[in-house]
């Protein structure tokens, strides 16, 4: 799928301390309970989603891109989050984003 936008519209800017999935990024990123991701810890919830924390005693060391949030997001797939090196005026990386359904259920 592709989408025809600028910068962080593209893909998922970066993981916080705890950032939440929903059903279709816990799909796409192939997030299971059997997931063992470096640095931190999963709670899934309900409507398939998935809470990731980072763990870490300081989480005020986590403001910044650091190299725990690097490691987790190259073990999921780092082409659906934001490369620091591209230009969000001009993006030039190839990202991903899950497909939605929009549908009412």
């Amino acid at each position: 799928m592709e989408i025809e936008a600028r910068g962080h519209r593209l893909c998922l800017p970066r993981i916080h301390w705890y950032t939440y999935f929903g059903k279709e990024y816990k799909e796409a990123l192939s997030i299971t309970r059997g997931n063992s991701l470096p640095n931190c810890e999963l709670t899934f919830g309900e409507n398939d989603s998935v809470l990731l924390r980072i763990i870490e005693d300081n989480p005020a060391l986590l403001i910044r891109p650091n190299n725990k949030e690097n490691l987790i997001i190259n073990s999921l797939d780092k082409e659906y989050f934001w490369n620091e090196e591209d230009d969000w005026r001009n993006p030039n990386f190839k990202y991903k984003m899950p497909d939605y359904n929009f549908e009412q259920e």
